[in-house]
């Protein structure tokens, strides 16, 4: 799963954003306090992205071209506080749902298909 995730998304998003980071990937139950029970993370399956430098709304802009030049599972633009922002995505081989939204605090803020820009 991580093989596909990297070649197929991660090195596409690199590509176009250098100043990427890769925050979380692969993680095990437990990890990280407020995670989901089904994360994808735990399946090799996904990872958080931060672009060094980059603001709310370029954050924004970006998501939304890569969501045209990558084939992923989940793409959610993240909003933790005031302040913090990350892109999280997911590969699957099979089936794989498109589903795309904004997350504040944990809770989705935007329907299904859309970003949300929050300063």
């Amino acid at each position: 799963n991580l093989k596909g995730l990297c070649e197929n998304v991660l090195e596409k998003i690199l590509s176009m954003y250098p100043g990427a980071t890769i925050t979380s990937g692969f993680r095990r139950p437990g990890d990280v306090g407020e995670s989901s029970p089904t994360s994808q993370h735990y399946n090799g399956e996904a990872a958080d992205i931060v672009i060094t430098g980059f603001n709310r709304q370029q954050h924004y802009e970006a998501i939304q071209a890569i969501q045209k030049v990558v084939p992923y599972d989940k793409l959610i633009l993240e909003y933790y506080g005031t302040t913090t922002v990350w892109i999280h995505v997911s590969f699957v081989y099979n089936a794989p749902r498109k589903q795309n939204f904004t997350m504040r605090d944990h809770q989705r803020v935007s329907d299904f298909g859309t970003f949300t820009l929050i300063t």
